[in-house]
């Protein structure tokens, strides 16, 4: 098992490509803010688009 530090890196990698579709010119500063969420709920938004639409929007 990863440590979640690693954990982090990693699912912060696939979120960036997620959020890059959706709004590339932020993409980076997105998923850096998405970080500081606990790791459980960074999974929630890899699966399911549509939170993970909702979170950017409020956001932007």
């Amino acid at each position: 098992d990863l440590p979640p530090h690693e954990k982090k890196y990693y699912i912060g990698e696939l979120l960036y490509e997620k959020i890059s579709i959706i709004d590339q010119r932020n993409a980076g500063k997105i998923t850096g803010m998405f970080l500081d969420l606990e790791i459980p709920e960074l999974i929630i938004l890899l699966r399911e688009d549509q939170k993970l639409n909702r979170k950017i929007s409020e956001l932007q």
